[in-house]
């Protein structure tokens, strides 16, 4: 049966864009001063600094939150929201240049803004091998990833991918907040309807992805991930998932980078899928001060390729990871530390099987 998050059908083709909600100038300076009088620590005292912006949550208007309430509840007609008319950080300092630095702002309002919006959303989530752990991701080009299938690239896009689709436990809300866009302003960022995907399928291709037949890559994965202890290696067995199935299940699971299809079926499917994703994708740039929430239950999103000069003017977002709660805003934040893939995986009923891993690198 179809997941009841992904009953609206949007039907969205070629350039059209993100669904947006604009704040008014009231409550954009409400939630600056109120930023502004948090003393809080937002990475060292994250509890205090959650409950201070509760307070920003309950000044916006009622329609700001119904819309926020209507994306967190999957019947937004879309699985994306860009709020528009933050106020932006000021006097922001250069753009990090290398994997893993962190650098502070000069104050904490991003920080505040993200928060603010996390009370309508969910409760944010710390993964261990995700910047250590850190419930804020600084997310920006290095010039030694440029290349590569990572946040940190710039010279090649991102494919279309659901967050930690490998996870046992995944985000069900991804937040994106822009410090500093890039220059030229050609950084694209793609969100496709899980929906939208499936009714471009026709009905074998549907059954087909909503089916255990792909393996995902767990020894491909960048990262700390463990199987009894050990890195997992490619004679580990890995689970076989579907990559459409209900939230009582697996839930929408996609990254044709890093998932095996066991049969030419499943990889022609899977090919279908990708391009219908492209196909239907509503597309935007990320402006300084714009917040994009993603419903990683029901979309899939990608980022185009950008130049990045890697000089402290590049891009430069922030990253949260949520997940849905019965009380977001009285929810603090969740642990998954556990660096353990398989036997998690196994313990939710997937199927485990030792599949032969195919030639290519993966993200």
């Amino acid at each position: 049966m179809a997941d009841p998050l992904w009953n609206v059908v949007t039907a969205r083709m070629g350039d059209a864009g993100w669904a947006a909600l604009r704040l008014t100038n009231a409550e954009r300076d409400s939630l600056r001063a109120l930023a502004s009088a948090v003393t809080s620590d937002p990475y060292r005292e994250f509890s205090s600094f959650r409950a201070a912006a509760r307070e920003g949550w309950l000044c916006l208007l009622s329609r700001t939150r119904v819309a926020v309430g209507e994306f967190a509840g999957g019947v937004s007609a879309r699985p994306e929201l860009y709020i528009e008319n933050l106020p932006c950080p000021a006097d922001l300092p250069p753009t990090p240049v290398h994997a893993g630095e962190h650098r502070p702002t000069c104050d904490t309002l991003g920080e505040y803004v993200m928060t603010v919006f996390s009370c309508g959303l969910g409760c944010p989530i710390s993964y261990l091998d995700q910047r250590d752990g850190r419930i804020f991701h600084d997310v920006y080009p290095t010039y030694e990833n440029a290349g590569a299938v990572s946040s940190h690239s710039s010279r090649v896009g991102l494919g279309f991918h659901t967050e930690m689709f490998f996870h046992p436990a995944p985000p069900d809300y991804v937040m994106l907040h822009c410090l500093r866009s890039d220059p030229r302003q050609m950084a694209g960022t793609w969100v496709a309807a899980a929906a939208d995907i499936e009714l471009s399928l026709c009905p074998r291709d549907r059954m087909t992805l909503r089916q255990p037949r792909f393996a995902l890559d767990l020894a491909h994965l960048h990262g700390r991930y463990r199987h009894r202890g050990n890195p997992i290696q490619e004679t580990d067995p890995r689970p076989v998932i579907p990559v459409l199935a209900d939230q009582r299940s697996t839930g929408f699971r996609f990254e044709p980078a890093l998932m095996t299809p066991l049969d030419a079926q499943a990889e022609h499917s899977m090919c279908l899928a990708e391009q219908a994703a492209e196909r239907c994708a509503a597309r935007g740039k990320l402006r300084e001060g714009g917040l994009l929430l993603i419903d990683n239950r029901r979309a899939a999103h990608a980022r185009t390729a950008f130049p990045a000069r890697f000089d402290g003017a590049d891009r430069w977002l922030r990253r949260m990871m949520l997940a849905r709660s019965a009380s977001p805003a009285s929810d603090v934040v969740r642990y998954r530390h556990n660096l353990e893939l398989i036997d998690p995986w196994r313990a939710t009923g997937a199927v485990l099987q030792e599949v032969s891993y195919p030639l290519r690198s993966g993200r």
